[in-house]
């Protein structure tokens, strides 16, 4: 829910555009959507637009299409059980959405290269993720040793989060254009990179 708040409180104040394009409608793609809130609060905020969620772990599949029918959105909200780095989808969404995810998935490059796939022309590719500091030792903050303890956890489930420089290779190494980077007041960064068209 967090970073539900997140998104809606500061990545938009950041992409005043996006806000003005989802008023008139427009396809979502959420990756790796979890239990499906972020896609509830998105139909809710914008009710023109259609959405797709694709999520890989099936208690979550089970969970998100819980969410979805419960608050009645199961006529706009689709959710698809599947693997993020091979999706089906080709230039079809206006926006592709990953949040705090990309360092949590299997094969981080071939996801990335599969959401920008999806991407339509015009449209817009969207990850929020907390980044680490770039060096361990800065800036010393009680929010970058969070960051380093969850990194800590993070290993040990066979993860890893990354710095900003850290993702600029993702996206390089999945064939995506170098993202424009917000760094936003609660200390997660937007990544957004728009498809020529």
């Amino acid at each position: 829910m967090q970073d539900i708040a997140v998104f809606f409180q500061e990545g938009l104040a950041q992409l005043p555009d996006l806000a003005a394009a989802l008023v008139g409608g427009g396809r979502v793609l959420d990756v790796a959507c979890g239990g499906g809130k972020w896609l509830i609060a998105i139909a809710r905020r914008f009710p023109g637009t259609e959405l797709v969620g694709v999520e890989f772990e099936p208690d979550s599949v089970e969970r998100a299409r819980r969410h979805v029918a419960e608050a009645g959105l199961d006529d706009r909200i689709r959710i698809e059980a599947r693997a993020t780095d091979d999706m089906p989808f080709r230039d079809e969404f206006d926006l592709v959405y990953l949040q705090d995810a990309l360092h949590d998935l299997p094969d981080p490059v071939a996801s990335l290269r599969s959401a920008w796939a999806a991407v339509a022309p015009g449209g817009r590719l969207v990850v929020l993720e907390w980044c680490l500091p770039d060096e361990p030792t800065d800036p010393e903050s009680l929010q970058a040793e969070l960051l380093w303890g969850i990194q800590i956890d993070e290993l040990y489930q066979g993860t890893r989060m990354y710095t900003h420089a850290g993702y600029g290779e993702l996206f390089a190494a999945a064939g995506v254009p170098a993202a424009t980077i917000a760094d936003l007041p609660s200390g997660a960064s937007l990544f957004v990179v728009r498809k020529s068209g």
